[in-house]
């Protein structure tokens, strides 16, 4: 199973930084400077990042795994399948299930009172799968 190498670690680390600012922007009418101000934004930035980096290397890491068993090519139907199991729903549930944890043990909220599910969620998901498209074409490319 291939790992992300150290340049690759450090694009992924600082596109989840910048996918953290987003996660905490979204839905919000605070200016875009004015949070660089708030005490709260460096903690939750600290936790969202680090989800999006461990989701980010996670699918990377299954991405790779997936094209040593099963390649693109040569398997499309299986691999698809594998692919939106284990690269896109798994990792949307767990995204869920740490913004539940995370909202009701460090934020004291209810998630299903919060706009997790209207603007933070389907964010997500489709940066998750936007991650697994970037992965494929890489891998095309590569194999081309």
């Amino acid at each position: 199973m291939k790992r992300p190498t150290g340049r690759q670690a450090l694009v992924i680390f600082l596109t989840s930084v910048v996918l953290g600012h987003v996660f905490i922007s979204a839905g919000r009418n605070d200016m875009l400077l004015q949070v660089f101000a708030e005490a709260w934004y460096y903690s939750d930035l600290f936790f969202i990042s680090m989800i999006n980096f461990c989701v980010i290397v996670y699918v990377c890491v299954v991405h790779f795994a997936l094209d040593e068993r099963t390649p693109l090519r040569t398997a499309t139907t299986k691999r698809l399948t594998f692919q939106m199991l284990l690269a896109v729903l798994l990792p949307a549930t767990i995204v869920c299930l740490i913004a539940i944890v995370y909202m009701y043990f460090v934020l004291g909220l209810d998630i299903r009172y919060t706009s997790f599910f209207v603007y933070e969620f389907p964010l997500a998901v489709a940066i998750i799968i936007s991650a697994n498209l970037v992965f494929m074409v890489l891998s095309l490319r590569q194999r081309a």
